[in-house]
């Protein structure tokens, strides 16, 4: 007579056995460290499970504006993990079940690109820019000049994204109602300036995060446009 084996599923774990572990660790990008990368299960109060996945990467650099960035991406990122934190220990719904980045290497200039998702289809961009030949990060404003940009040009490219696609939009609401929804084009016109969150592709184009206006949920949403 045979014994069949019986597999039992490891329950999610509680608040009291997820812990925030802070260790600068390398990846298998010789570029890029990770102070963070921690990934499990949690069920809350009221038996809702999570799948969560955090990670917080760094550049593999010692220079002095690479530690200025380090300090910068500790200050962005681990407020948003650390009140999720909080809410595993009092057994509260997480807001933020995700947090990851992404790398983009063009020569020596490479992008770390973090995204924050919200429930609501919201996601919040945060770059970081480090030229690993002149030992420096990349300002805004310098990695505009490098696609032949300046700030001025690239606000007006912006704005004329924003209007071809909410005059393409709008084409769907009544002739005699168009112009009650210029609020919310104005409204991303005044969010939109060379401050917003851009990065250097791997192809070396130009990519940014532009506040477009919406006709439903949001009432505005970041589009990835390519300067």
């Amino acid at each position: 007579m045979s014994t069949a084996e019986s597999t039992v599923e490891s329950p999610p774990e509680t608040a009291q056995e997820i812990t925030l572990n802070l260790e600068l660790q390398e990846t298998d990008n010789p570029r890029i460290m990770e102070i963070l990368n921690v990934s499990s299960t949690y069920m809350d109060s009221v038996d809702n499970t999570y799948c969560f996945s955090y990670q917080s990467p760094q550049f593999h650099a010692d220079s002095e504006s690479a530690k200025a960035l380090y300090q910068r991406i500790v200050d962005d990122i681990f407020p948003y993990v650390e009140d999720e934190f909080d809410c595993m220990t009092i057994d509260s719904s997480l807001l933020h079940g995700f947090i990851g980045y992404e790398v983009f290497e063009c020569a020596d200039v490479i992008s770390i690109l973090v995204t924050i998702p919200y429930p609501n289809d919201v996601r919040f961009y945060y770059a970081y820019i480090y030229d690993f030949a002149s030992g420096k990060e990349v300002t805004n404003v310098e990695l505009l000049a490098l696609c032949g940009l300046t700030e001025d040009s690239f606000v007006e490219n912006a704005y004329k994204m924003e209007e071809e696609y909410w005059a393409e939009a709008l084409k769907c609401v009544p002739k005699e109602e168009r112009e009650l929804h210029q609020i919310e084009l104005e409204m991303t016109k005044e969010m939109t300036s060379a401050d917003c969150t851009m990065y250097l592709d791997a192809d070396g184009s130009l990519k940014a995060f532009i506040p477009f206006p919406s006709l439903a949920g949001s009432e505005w949403y970041y589009h990835l446009c390519e300067f």
